[in-house]
């Protein structure tokens, strides 16, 4: 799932990702994703133009933030794990892709 300014981000233990173009991947996949999610289309608006943070948590969790106008979208989940797999530069298989647009789908 990918939420949008959660307060539950601030409950939990970031480390920064600095895995070379980590932001840029990050970006194309939720440009990819922006149809299923209202906020994510809010929030790639916002911050169009400029820098994103990349964080991790221990537990999986992607955190991705733009300081400059004070949003972040949380990324838990198969979502989570599908975007670290593409950052990491690892093979992401049709049904990892395939179970997280279902669960995506079947919560709205």
């Amino acid at each position: 799932m990918i939420y949008r300014n959660s307060s539950l981000a601030q409950q939990i233990l970031w480390s920064r990702d600095d895995t070379l173009l980590a932001a840029e991947i990050a970006l194309h996949f939720l440009r990819g994703e922006r149809d299923l999610v209202a906020d994510l289309e809010i929030f790639l608006t916002v911050t169009a133009t400029m820098p994103l943070i990349i964080e991790r948590s221990a537990a999986g969790q992607v955190r991705i933030s733009c300081d400059e106008v004070g949003e972040s979208l949380l990324v838990t989940g198969k979502t989570a794990k599908v975007l670290r797999a593409y950052i990491d530069c690892q093979p992401v298989h049709t049904q990892d892709r395939g179970d997280m647009t279902l669960r995506r789908q079947a919560a709205l």
